[in-house]
């Protein structure tokens, strides 16, 4: 009986503990607002020539030219950048709508897409979650804990999906087992 009160106990505290550390761990919703476009036409018109070209004169060829970096390859050309150090390559490319180009700064090179691809994946997982949208951690256990000396006989499961969870939750999902009477 004892035994069986002990482990309803232990249920208890580790969905009290869940709950604390779901509550103060996660963020705060982030302060999202619907962005809206105003347009004085209708809608999108089709138009003869294409919106979208090839910009810069990045060629693919049938055998990549490998260069070893040196100090002047891996330094940008672009002014606010024209002093600094940049590990590995870099490039840019500033083009009016009409094509001109204002400022490149190896143009010549294909580069894999930015941090800019970011925003489509935020995007994307807004769409998909929602902005309400929390990441929760649970912990559960198949075992029973021994009162007297703090012994927890059996496993503790951590469950949860979250990217951000480091080793502060661990910790503080450990603080919280302690404080509810788990010794080791």
């Amino acid at each position: 009986m004892k035994n069986s009160l002990s482990s309803k106990l232990l249920w208890i505290s580790l969905v009290v503990v869940t709950a604390c550390i779901a509550g103060s761990g996660q963020a705060s919703a982030p302060l999202l607002q619907d962005i809206k476009v105003y347009s004085a036409t209708p809608g999108p018109v089709a138009t003869a020539t294409p919106l979208v070209r090839k910009t810069g004169a990045a060629t693919p060829s049938a055998a990549p030219v490998v260069v070893p970096p040196t100090i002047s390859s891996v330094r940008t050309m672009f002014p606010a950048l024209a002093e600094v150090a940049i590990p590995g390559y870099s490039g840019i490319i500033v083009e009016t709508l009409d094509g001109r180009t204002v400022i490149e700064s190896n143009p010549g090179f294909m580069f894999n897409p930015a941090s800019n691809v970011k925003t489509g994946t935020s995007y994307s997982v807004l769409k998909a979650f929602g902005p309400e949208f929390r990441f929760a951690t649970n912990v559960y256990t198949d075992g029973a804990l021994d009162q007297a000396t703090g012994n927890l006989i059996g496993n503790i499961y951590v469950s949860g999906r979250d990217p951000i969870f480091g080793y502060e939750h661990a910790v503080a999902i450990a603080h919280e087992l302690n404080r509810a009477g788990v010794k080791t």
